[in-house]
């Protein structure tokens, strides 16, 4: 019987595996923390990952004491997951999403880099079924996919086991090319519409650069020593004020890549003019 195109990666982690190395990095996903501050998803809920690959973000989920079951269609990465991070062995399982049903509903299913995997309409739509059957009613799915939100492109699923030249931190290596397709917004939105689920900010029929603004005072003393500072430093207040901002969002987030938007236009600092 011919395997699914979509389990090509287990060849690729084989090969990986065998040359004494991980293929993924062990650093956890920033996000997946961040949406277990935003929404209290504390320890006592039950949590699902698909896609949990060589258990990057499984390994500090398990170790803080979270409920989770971390799942792949991988057995290669199952197995390396099971030997690495032994102590959560029973915390670890093969779950083809596609085929396959668990007992349990959970309150947070997560899955990091794993839908573009799915070429075939028909795939994509039975994995975003599969997290609707098996999320509870005010439970909280996260699917993070590659991607610039506008680009459409997929790969030929004839090739998924072909053998490629890939970049490894350790160098050139002959893996598995496996499969990817990559979708716009729009698209994405069209994939996940049938499934009637609440989306966190539902976005509005028309487009708008609308915002609102918050405002605090500081106390003049604390102000002073700050204007002093920068005086030393040589800048000024607003580049001191904007860094300690990023600070706090960096302590929030626990990411390292923050986008801030700052307002130029009007100023007539020469310093500006190729802004």
């Amino acid at each position: 019987m011919e395997e699914k195109y979509y389990k090509a990666y287990n060849e690729r982690y084989k090969t990986a595996h065998s040359l004494g190395v991980s293929w993924s990095s062990d650093i956890a996903t920033p996000i997946v923390r961040e949406i277990l501050i935003k929404y209290n998803i504390d320890k006592t809920k039950k949590l699902l990952e698909i896609g949990c690959g060589e258990g990057r973000d499984a390994r500090v989920l398990l170790r803080d004491g979270y409920d989770l079951l971390a799942t792949d269609i991988s057995t290669e990465a199952i197995s390396y997951c099971k030997n690495t991070i032994s102590k959560y062995k029973d915390s670890f399982s093969t779950l083809d999403c596609l085929s396959d049903k668990l007992e349990e509903r959970y309150d947070f299913i997560f899955a990091i880099a794993v839908v573009h995997m799915l070429v075939l309409d028909s795939d994509r739509a039975s994995f975003y079924q599969f997290i609707k059957r098996h999320l509870n009613d005010d439970g909280i799915a996260l699917i993070c996919t590659m991607g610039d939100g506008s680009m459409e492109r997929k790969s030929n699923i004839d090739t998924a086991f072909d053998l490629q030249e890939r970049e490894h931190e350790t160098g050139k290596m002959m893996v598995a090319a496996t499969s990817c397709r990559m979708v716009s917004f729009k698209t994405f939105e069209e994939e996940i519409l049938p499934l009637d689920l609440p989306s966190d900010y539902p976005r509005k029929g028309k487009r708008s650069f609308n915002g609102s603004a918050h405002y605090d005072l500081i106390d003049i003393k604390l102000h002073n020593r700050i204007t002093d500072k920068c005086r030393e430093l040589g800048i000024t207040p607003y580049v001191y004020y904007m860094t300690c901002f990023n600070i706090m969002l960096h302590a929030y987030s626990g990411s390292e890549d923050i986008a801030v938007g700052m307002p130029v236009s009007g100023r007539s600092s020469r310093f500006l003019k190729t802004v």
